[in-house]
Order: C-alpha cells, then structure tokens, then sequence
C-alpha cells in the first residue's frame, strides 16, 4: 500500500508542478486496489509480489529493494514503471502543503489589516520583522495569484499546453516566486529579534513564528516542484 509516480514524471523542470498521475495502492484483507484517475482496479495476489487484474487478467508486479521493502510497481501493458515514494513525495500531501499555507498567511493579512490601528509596543527589530512578514505574506499570495493566471490560461487551451507553455503570467509567477524566496529568508531571519528582543507577548511571538513557518513550507515545497527560478528547459 502506498503512493506511486511514475518513472517518466519530470524530475528537473518545474512541469513537476502538474504531476497528477499518482497510483494509490490500498490493501484489503484478500486483495489490492489500485486507483489511478478515473480508474479503480482490484487485483488479486498470484503468489509473492505477484498479482492479477481481475477485470483484464493482466499480471501486475512489485518490487522490493534489498531490505524487503517494495520500492516499484510494474504494469505490464504499456510497460510503465511507477516508484513508490513517502508523503513528502505525494502530490496531493504537498498540494495540500501549498493550501494550508496560502490560509494561514491570507489569515495573517487579514489580521495585520484588522490591528492596523492598534501597534503593539515592540522593539525597531520587532517592527520591521512585522512588516518583513506582512510584505513576504502577500508576495506569496500574488505568486499564487498570478501562477493560477497562467496555469488557467492553458487549461483554457488544450494544444497552449504543448505549444504555449509557459505562459507568460506564469513566467511572471517564477520571478515573483524569486522575490517572494528572497523574503522568506528575511522573515526567517528576523525571528531572531522576535524572540530576543521578546517584547511581544508569547502568544503574538508564536503567531508570527507560524505565519513564517507557513512562507518556509512555501518555498521548500515549490522548490520540490522546480518552481523556484526558471526551471522550464
């Protein structure tokens, strides 16, 4: 059981944004499912990591590395190999990553508008690692905005996918994410003064430490994807 890629994803641009061909493997008590997109099928075991299809009678394959743990799936028409990979390897885990960030740093916008009219007492540091977080929040926010722009502009267009891509508001996203890194490392480096300096109290402290963390998973999970800098050669 577990998370499957295939082979042939891309492992150096950043077209491993749009990897959605992720194989689940589930486990019941005398079979396997395997679930791809609109596609289910259950497979029955043969005997070792040997299985059949029961729909087509097609004889599916595991492998396992030398410690006995799986490590690959083999479907035999056409032959396609699919790596077994961990959570921080499945697309939809890291997906979700992306979302929960966009929240929680859309909520910290929010939240800096709504106290804008009530400054804590705070140290010069501790002010400017405020604006430093507040500025990176809504770079990351128009990467997303812009980035969806772009991707929306070949969804419209089957062919642009092949012919138009990148687009050039996604471009335009791949530099901002540029800028919007660059802040991040900022804001992560400010925590510094945050808890030094410690004039806010811990609760504001530990809202600003998750508003940061939220920019850091960002960025480490778009540069997973090869979405940080122009990786579409």
């Amino acid at each position: 059981a577990g998370t499957y890629l295939s082979s042939r994803r891309p492992f150096t641009t950043v077209e491993k944004l749009f990897m959605l061909n992720a194989v689940q493997v589930s486990a019941a008590a005398d079979h396997l499912v395997i679930s791809a997109p609109q596609q289910q099928v259950r497979v029955d075991p043969l005997g070792g990591d040997d299985f059949r299809a029961v729909d087509t009678g097609a004889r599916i394959e595991f492998t396992s590395d030398a410690a006995g743990r799986v490590n690959a799936l083999l479907l035999p028409v056409p032959v396609m190999v699919f790596e077994k990979v961990g959570p921080l390897g499945n697309p939809t885990v890291l997906y979700g990553v992306l979302a929960l960030a966009a929240f929680v740093m859309a909520c910290a916008l929010v939240g800096a508008w709504l106290r804008r009219r009530r400054p804590p007492q705070q140290t010069p540091a501790e002010a400017w690692a405020a604006r430093a977080v507040i500025v990176t929040c809504l770079a990351w926010l128009v990467v997303y905005a812009v980035g969806l722009v772009g991707i929306g502009e070949l969804g419209s267009d089957f062919a642009a996918v092949f012919y138009a891509f990148p687009s050039a508001a996604f471009v335009t996203a791949l530099g901002l994410a540029l800028v919007a890194a660059v802040l991040t490392v900022l804001s992560a480096l400010l925590l510094y003064p945050v808890w030094t300096d410690a004039s806010w109290p811990v609760w504001r402290r530990l809202r600003h430490t998750g508003v940061v963390l939220a920019a850091v998973a960002t960025l480490l999970v778009l540069r997973e994807f090869n979405a940080i800098g122009f990786n579409y050669y």
